[in-house]
């Protein structure tokens, strides 16, 4: 939610159903110029769908979580499977904002594609990882894959099921 103020759930099921497989909300009755059976949302971002409700634009797994649960999350709602596209309320979990970076896949300025993984001095990969804002450097290796495997397992054990590998 966008907004502090949050918009009573009893009154938003009476207006919206959201259907848990597939991680759509429809509208129950026309609202404007939109037709009931229509799926609420727009992309914003480039990621996130969103829509608009009186009290402001809330986003769409965000209204998918109140929704199934009948209470708004206390905290960042999180896709399991970094695909902002996916609200089954399977995908769907609580994070915290550390958490929730964890889950994040190399970014598009990596140099190596992976994860945690950087171009290291002659033609080794550097691997290394931050918890709570500090890197923790993990070694330098001859392959990729070494390095890749370093940063893995070193994951999985800082960060659980929140470690995200790709």
């Amino acid at each position: 939610m966008i907004k502090a103020c949050k918009p009573n759930i009893e009154q938003l099921r009476s207006k919206f159903s959201y259907d848990p497989e597939s991680g759509e909300i429809k509208r129950k009755e026309n609202i404007g110029r939109w037709r009931a059976g229509t799926i609420v949302g727009t992309t914003a971002h480039g990621l996130y769908r969103a829509t608009r409700l009186p009290s402001g634009k809330v986003y769409i797994h965000i209204l998918a979580w109140a929704l199934h649960y009948g209470d708004w999350p206390g905290s960042i709602v999180d896709h399991v499977d970094g695909n902002p596209s996916n609200n089954r309320i399977g995908n769907l979990r609580l994070a915290t904002k550390s958490q929730n970076g964890c889950n994040r896949g190399a970014t598009r300025l990596s140099s190596s594609g992976v994860k945690g993984v950087f171009r290291g001095r002659n033609g080794r990969h550097r691997a290394e990882i931050c918890i709570n804002k500090k890197r923790i450097y993990l070694g330098e290796f001859r392959t990729l894959e070494e390095a890749r495997q370093a940063y893995a397992s070193k994951a999985i054990e800082l960060h659980g099921d929140f470690s995200r590998l790709a």
